[in-house]
């Protein structure tokens, strides 16, 4: 029997039936794009993606121990650090970027390339990849035997908590900053990542981090003790005062040990996109470990910060600027700071005018709190996939995906792929362009 045959044909019935937790949310995927038939790999795929992820975790305690002395502020600076954020830097208890982290991996022509760290818990999708799971298994045909294994990721993660903080004898409180809330309908990844807490019998709430009683007794959240701040909130733009008193306070409470924070800050600043371009950089990376820089050209992309400088791609010394303007068509920008794939411009996907504007923006932005990276483009491996929509409608594609690979103290947990399924043909594979989503089963 193959993968596809131990799945049933999907009905509008059977899809409502495997869609009802995410229709109780609200969630995507409720109605559309459901893939029912999920990828089943052998272990040695995932442990490819894994090798890749340790490699650039290791690389950057390479780049703190050999080239920053040690010195996190060193480290923070080179991934363009604002002068707020090195505030917090060495205040909070020690977390490793690879606590938790989903990095975005693709499989490009043999190479396995990480194009993002996603180095912090805000990269959450541990609960979204366990409920899709779910849904998957009620495809399973009743008979048959499964032709593989689905990982349970909340498993890594509530592993990580109990080492990290013992046994809880409070809540988890989920943060956020309160002008989330301000900005219109909170996102429904709250709510779902704090039933599935609450599925593994651990309390769990998700309110605003202003909205906490912050004492010096410890942390509450309406009168219940909370013993875990996991954080979802980002750094706060400069500027904002309130939220950085804020950050003073809850800092203050985690230093005594009264309440614990999940991640820590030091994961977000220095896991940014900015830190793929201290990875692939000759003027960082000299005197370095040879065989840990050959690992590096392996699995990171060409990355620099877009400002005006000298550098080489590849044996080719360039001047970066006019450099990039010119080839456009291998090339991709990103905003240092953001998520779900606002403000990436590819270049192939757009007119020499625009590019030439998306550069000039991009230098404005670096020369204040704003920078941005340009990254060699990588095209994923298109595979196969299915999906279904509430109708009971299947549509059967190729096309490129990226996986997002679950890090839990520097062990890959479990993998949600991310199916480019968009009218637009762009490799940006965000929400917004539109993607399908599905966990990696392991082969049985």
């Amino acid at each position: 029997m193959t993968d596809g045959e131990h799945f049933v044909q999907p009905t509008p019935e059977r899809f409502r039936e495997a869609t009802a937790e995410l229709r109780e949310l609200s969630a995507p995927y409720a109605k559309e794009r459901l893939v029912f038939r999920p990828p089943v790999e052998p272990a040695g795929s995932l442990t490819r993606l894994e090798s890749a992820c340790r490699t650039v975790f290791e690389g950057l305690d390479a780049v703190l121990r050999d080239r920053c002395g040690g010195d996190v502020l060193r480290l923070a600076q080179l991934c363009r650090a604002t002068a707020p954020e090195l505030t917090f830097l060495t205040r909070q208890p020690h977390q490793n970027w690879s606590t938790v982290a989903r990095p975005d991996v693709i499989t490009s022509g043999g190479r396995t390339v990480v194009v993002e760290i996603n180095g912090d818990s805000p990269a959450g999708l541990f609960g979204l990849h366990d409920i899709i799971t779910r849904a998957q298994s009620a495809f399973l045909r009743p008979s048959a035997t499964a032709p593989g294994r689905p990982a349970v990721a909340m498993h890594g993660l509530l592993a990580s908590l109990e080492k990290s903080f013992g046994a809880l004898d409070g809540m988890v409180a989920i943060c956020y900053w309160r002008h989330e809330e301000r900005a219109g309908r909170l996102d429904w990844q709250y709510e779902l990542f704090a039933r599935e807490l609450r599925r593994h019998g651990v309390e769990a709430a998700h309110c605003a981090l202003e909205d906490l009683d912050l004492a010096g007794d410890g942390v509450r959240h309406r009168g219940r003790r909370v013993s875990v701040v996991y954080r979802y909130f980002e750094s706060p733009e400069p500027g904002e005062d309130d939220e950085f008193a804020v950050l003073e306070r809850l800092f203050a409470i985690a230093e005594s040990g009264r309440v614990g924070l999940f991640t820590g800050y030091r994961a977000e600043v220095l896991a940014s996109k900015a830190a793929l371009a201290v990875l692939s950089d000759e003027a960082v990376l000299d005197g370095l470990a040879p065989s840990l820089r050959a690992r590096l050209a392996e699995h990171v992309p060409w990355t620099r910060v877009l400002e005006p400088r000298r550098t080489r791609f590849g044996n080719t010394e360039v001047d970066l600027l006019p450099w990039v303007e010119r080839h456009k068509d291998r090339l991709i920008v990103k905003p240092v700071r953001g998520h779900a794939g606002i403000g990436i411009t590819v270049g192939r996907e757009v007119t020499a005018d625009a590019w030439a504007q998306v550069i000039a923006e991009a230098v404005r932005g670096g020369a204040g709190d704003h920078p941005y990276i340009v990254q060699e483009v990588f095209d994923p491996d298109p595979l196969p996939v299915a999906f279904v929509d509430e109708q009971g409608q299947v549509t059967s594609t190729v096309t490129p995906s990226v996986s997002g690979v679950f890090i839990v103290d520097n062990a890959a947990v479990a993998v949600l792929r991310r199916y480019a399924v968009n009218a637009t043909g762009t490799i940006n594979i965000n929400p917004f362009s539109g993607y399908a989503p599905s966990p990696v089963w392991t082969a049985a």
